[in-house]
């Protein structure tokens, strides 16, 4: 989850920057803050997105720089208005914030329902019969294997190759545990649910396009 967070801070900084370059029209700005504020922006998105892309540092170091970032960019452009039109370029800035944040929940909450699809663990425990142990072992290893799938996905120094080949392994790995725990005969009977819901799934998004 802090992860997700991050990652949602680091994309809504330069989508949120780069609201924030456009003309603020009712700020009455003379040619030369119009012309001022043109150039600290520029700078302020071109240093965001060199940080975006910076792999050496981590995420969190990331979200540091922008945020240090923001706060220059701030003190420059108070330094460029008066006190009347820097209290309504923080209006506005508090508007985008706001605007900003409501889309990033609304993504959150996309993305919940798309991961809430994924486990099919319930409806495979009811269908195959199985134990209360096997039961127990099918959703841990899934959330195991999801947890790994995730964290490998989000791994920036993998090429695509490279993830690739990682991915087929950690499919690997989870069908061979599953197999260990519920059997050969009951395992074939799970990944044939599992291909079945998949497919499923793939007609729904087709009706709805």
């Amino acid at each position: 989850m802090k992860k997700l967070l991050l990652v949602a801070f680091l994309a809504g900084s330069v989508s949120l920057g780069y609201a924030q370059t456009k003309p603020v029209n009712d700020l009455k700005l003379s040619e030369q803050q119009s012309q001022k504020l043109k150039d600290i922006n520029k700078s302020f998105l071109a240093s965001t997105q060199d940080i975006r892309k910076n792999d050496a540092l981590s995420k969190e170091d990331k979200k540091a720089k922008i945020e240090s970032l923001q706060a220059d960019r701030t003190g420059q452009i108070k330094s460029v208005l008066d006190a009347g039109q820097f209290e309504q370029w923080q209006k506005s800035q508090s508007a985008n914030k706001e605007k900003m944040a409501g889309l990033m929940e609304k993504r959150k909450g996309k993305e919940g329902k798309k991961g809430a699809g994924r486990d099919h663990s319930d409806a495979a425990i009811k269908e195959l019969g199985l134990t209360e142990k096997q039961g127990a072992d099918l959703k841990s290893i899934n959330k195991e294997y999801a947890a790994k799938a995730m964290e490998l996905k989000n791994k920036a120094d993998l090429t695509k190759e490279q993830k690739k080949e990682q991915a087929k392994a950690l499919k690997a790995e989870r069908s061979a545990k599953l197999k260990t725990s519920l059997g050969d005969a009951q395992y074939e009977k799970y990944e044939a649910l599992r291909k079945e819901a998949k497919g499923e799934k793939g007609k729904r998004k087709k009706a709805e396009k």
